[in-house]
């Protein structure tokens, strides 16, 4: 018997970074900083991040030349992180000929070859949903959690003409965040965006 075999990335890309800067006496390794990206059901899009610190904090939350690892037994502490997911919907014109059981073969003909003189009632359209959480504690300061939904998109009335749309909802102060809508026109040298 055969078996099909599927190929499934884990991540779409991952990277992290470190630096030792040898011109200070003190304090020479920077932030461990990590990121990285992954697709799940060819749908949802994660991104996360997070920068980790290797020295430990005073009292007051100044960084000292003692390490995590010497005196926690941990490589590094958390400092900040975000996570985020996002699902993209759009409907885009079918750029195949059209075909219909109604009216005669000419008629499908003349509008397969002049497709702007009809008009078109599937209107394609993009919309972007993310949802963000992030974490952050600097020092002995208090930790910071923040939570936001954002969404945006366009929707297109003709080929050259497009509204567009961004907003969110930030769920720390339990209100909309900024807000903005937009009329799109394509000049063809030039494009005129009105916001």
């Amino acid at each position: 018997t055969s078996v099909n075999l599927k190929k499934i990335k884990i991540f779409e890309s991952f990277a992290g970074n470190v630096s030792y800067n040898t011109a200070v006496d003190s304090l020479n390794w920077s932030y461990i900083n990590l990121n990285g990206r992954t697709i799940l059901f060819d749908k949802l899009n994660l991104n996360f991040s997070g920068s980790f610190d290797p020295y430990i904090t005073d009292s007051i939350g100044r960084r000292i030349p003692l390490t995590e690892l010497k005196v926690n037994n941990r490589l590094a502490r958390l400092v900040n992180t975000t996570f985020t997911i996002g699902y993209s919907l759009n409907n885009q014109k079918q750029t195949q000929p059209k075909t219909s059981e109604k009216g005669s073969e000419a008629d499908l003909e003349r509008i397969n070859q002049r497709p702007d003189d009809y008009i078109d009632f599937s209107i394609p359209f993009n919309m972007s949903i993310n949802y963000s959480l992030s974490y952050s504690r600097v020092g002995l300061l208090e930790e910071t959690i923040n939570q936001t939904l954002n969404f945006n998109g366009d929707v297109s009335l003709t080929p050259k003409w497009k509204i567009t749309f961004n907003s969110g909802y930030d769920f720390n102060a339990k209100d909309l965040s900024y807000t903005s809508l937009g009329i799109y026109r394509d000049l063809h040298c030039w494009e005129m965006r009105i916001n």
